[in-house]
């Protein structure tokens, strides 16, 4: 693989394989299409322009990172000090780029000195462009070394997320708290995997505490949450005022008659679950057949759903999900005694 040119993505340890899932959506999402390719379970790469890394990470719950691949290899050739920066790749820096940072990034518990490591790559770059000078305080630009225990990624970074991106929104933090509320991050996810386009129109129906409908928004998207209850109602919209008041939307009505026909792209959504999770009555098993007769007809063109149940519920939602086509799905452990499964579907 020519590395040259192509992106780096650094993926989150939590669950790489729905990290690269997201990331190839974000991908399509962006009108890119490359196609995501893994170069160890946490290095993802991809024919991506630069100007593009800042709205992926912004975008991506589980990618962390982005840049510039100008190096890939053996960890083994990188201990005995034999990087091969790839040809042609100090074109990638500007001739305003006068002063550079080396940080290093180990992963899945890689067994190297980091500040070895760093050193000598830093050494290497001097060598080959003499105009730069180290800069600790504030580089123009920093090298990257991501590191596993047998490959190793040599980049230019392009974007980082946040440490405390999501720290604001945890369940936690909200004024309005249900128990088992979604996170931010697996919501951001969520939507990410049911959206097919920057303006996709998102309908969440079973709403609840409204992370769905956050994170859409923030993303730009129309949202809007269906909820059954009406002190549940109104404790999202104090959820939601501070983050999306102009592009979320609370209606009050239940799931399994949705007042929409024909008016979303796409539904993201985490429905109720548990041995007592019912829904007006209603236990998952005859949820499930309800809310997908109801959604086929608030969906429109290609919509997609992506939405978690738990992992032993799966059948039964491939036998009610007629309409819809199933299109992957992904295992999240949360504890010994529950798996969940984010699974997404088209609208055949």
């Amino acid at each position: 693989m020519d590395v040259l040119g192509r992106s780096f993505f650094l993926l989150s340890g939590e669950n790489p394989r729905l990290s690269a899932a997201e990331l190839q959506q974000v991908l399509n999402i962006l009108n890119n299409t490359s196609s995501v390719e893994l170069i160890n379970s946490r290095i993802a790469s991809a024919d991506v322009p630069q100007r593009l890394h800042g709205e992926i990470i912004e975008r991506a719950a589980l990618t962390k990172m982005a840049g510039l691949i100008i190096a890939a290899g053996s960890v083994e050739r990188l201990k005995k000090d034999e990087i091969e920066l790839a040809p042609g790749w100090e074109n990638l820096v500007p001739e305003d780029v006068k002063g550079f940072g080396v940080d290093v990034v180990k992963i899945s518990g890689a067994s190297v000195n980091s500040l070895e490591v760093e050193k000598r790559f830093a050494e290497h770059i001097l060598s080959c462009l003499p105009r730069l000078k180290v800069s600790l305080e504030k580089p123009d630009i920093v090298f990257m070394l991501l590191i596993s225990p047998t490959t190793y990624v040599a980049g230019i970074l392009g974007a980082t997320k946040p440490k405390h991106f999501f720290q604001p929104r945890r369940a936690g933090r909200k004024p309005f708290r249900i128990p088992s509320a979604l996170q931010p991050k697996l919501a951001r996810c969520l939507v990410n995997l049911a959206v097919s386009s920057r303006d996709s129109r998102v309908l969440d129906p079973f709403a609840g505490s409204g992370a769905i409908l956050v994170e859409a928004g923030l993303m730009g998207h129309e949202a809007v949450g269906l909820e059954l209850k009406t002190w549940i109602s109104n404790g999202m919209a104090l959820n939601i005022r501070p983050f999306c008041p102009s592009v979320c939307h609370i209606v009050q009505g239940d799931a399994k008659r949705p007042p929409f026909t024909s008016a979303f792209d796409a539904i993201a959504t985490d429905p109720p679950y548990g041995r007592s999770a019912t829904l007006g009555g209603h236990a998952l098993k005859g949820l499930l057949k309800k809310f997908f007769e109801a959604v086929s007809g608030a969906a429109r063109g290609k919509a997609r759903i992506a939405m978690i149940v738990p992992r032993e519920e799966y059948e039964n939602l491939l036998e009610a999900a007629v309409e819809f086509k199933p299109l992957q799905h992904h295992d999240v452990y949360v504890h010994k005694s529950l798996t969940r499964r984010v699974v997404v579907l088209g609208l055949e």
